[in-house]
């Protein structure tokens, strides 16, 4: 209480709260400076009690309210117990005050494309970083053979990917602002192009290479861009890549051919279709799990972070060398190309940065610097 007695503003705040009759509940919270940083602790102050008959002790002797300086004197007899004190504030849940990067991500805005097995995650991750903003742009609905490497369960089967995932992470992180759009890129781009070109960062993980160049061509077109961060995986997630460019510092066609491959693969396998056939339909798929998943995941998310903390101002390309042993198992091995430019990555697991490299012929910027 002595934090009280030596504040008188506080005092007054305490008075309006004794004297508020809507307030069912008198608790204070008291804040102060530890050894540590900030700490809180709450009081709750109860009516006082009756004392040899029934009514109301604050009442007793008026037939209405009693003046202010009565209840204030009333109240002084009443009993004061300790609360318990739970904070949901963005420097409390992102690091417990100790995070020196909470502020300068909650003022960031982050445009998500893709909100499948890979993009899921990655809003997930840059969420419980505390990136203050994102929008998350995906028009297909969740199938149920997806869920196993998704961020969403069963409960989301049927429904638009977008859309729950921000519902989910805006109920999770309610100080966020997160927003889902359930529509093609093509038609953002088109109706909230202000919205895109505002961005702090655009991520594309759509595995789409026809929204990718679409990407690429506003980006290139555009004298201002937010940076604009790819990410994809290869065959069995056997490798991953993730690669950011800045404006004016060449562009993601730069790094790859005319259908959209990158030139340099990590991996290579014995065949040239690496996909799966669905049973009982005529579909395709890539078959990897949620583990080999994660560690692109990562990838993704901590060049992002990186871009949005300024860690990294410049065109980058950053690759996730799989375990040897999951390529072996898949039947691949590491691409000659690769080996190389860059060395053997041996038995794998590890994180690589590779020199970006424009290309003076590129179709789409022509090197542009």
């Amino acid at each position: 209480m002595s934090l009280l007695r030596s504040n008188g503003v506080d005092q007054d705040m305490v008075k309006e709260l004794l004297l508020d009759e809507q307030a069912n509940y008198k608790t204070v919270v008291l804040g102060f400076n530890g050894r540590h940083g900030a700490g809180f602790a709450g009081i709750r102050i109860h009516e006082p009690k009756s004392v040899g008959c029934s009514g109301n002790a604050l009442m007793k002797g008026f037939r209405s309210r009693p003046p202010d300086r009565v209840l204030l004197t009333r109240y002084s007899a009443g009993q004061i117990v300790g609360a318990r004190v739970v904070r949901y504030d963005a420097s409390w849940i992102h690091g417990r005050d100790h995070n020196d990067d909470v502020c300068a991500l909650g003022d960031k805005s982050v445009v998500v494309i893709g909100c499948g097995s890979l993009g899921s995650t990655i809003v997930e991750l840059i969420a419980k970083a505390g990136v203050g903003e994102i929008t998350i742009i995906d028009h297909d609905f969740l199938g149920s053979e997806n869920v196993s490497r998704h961020a969403l369960g069963v409960n989301a089967v049927g429904l638009r990917k977008a859309d729950e995932m921000a519902s989910e992470l805006a109920a999770r992180f309610p100080h966020l602002t997160i927003e889902g759009y359930a529509e093609p890129f093509e038609r953002f781009a088109e109706d909230k192009f202000e919205q895109l070109n505002s961005a702090d960062l655009i991520i594309s993980v759509t595995g789409s290479w026809q929204v990718e160049s679409l990407l690429d061509s506003v980006f290139c077109e555009s004298e201002q861009f937010p940076p604009v961060l790819s990410g994809w995986l290869e065959p069995h997630a056997a490798a991953g890549h993730a690669i950011v460019v800045f404006n004016r510092q060449g562009c993601l066609r730069c790094l790859m051919d005319d259908l959209g491959n990158i030139r340099f693969p990590v991996t290579e396998w014995k065949t040239r279709d690496t996909m799966l056939s669905i049973p009982s339909c005529g579909g395709l798929f890539q078959p990897y799990g949620a583990v080999e998943l994660t560690h692109i995941h990562a990838l993704v998310a901590d060049l992002s972070l990186d871009v949005l903390l300024g860690r990294v101002d410049r065109s980058t390309h950053r690759v996730w060398l799989g375990h040897k042993k999951l390529l072996d198992r898949a039947g691949g091995k590491w691409n000659s190309d690769w080996t190389d430019r860059h060395g053997n990555p041996e038995s794998g697991g590890s994180v690589l940065d590779v020199m970006f490299e424009r290309d003076a012929e590129c179709p789409e910027c022509g090197g542009l610097g």
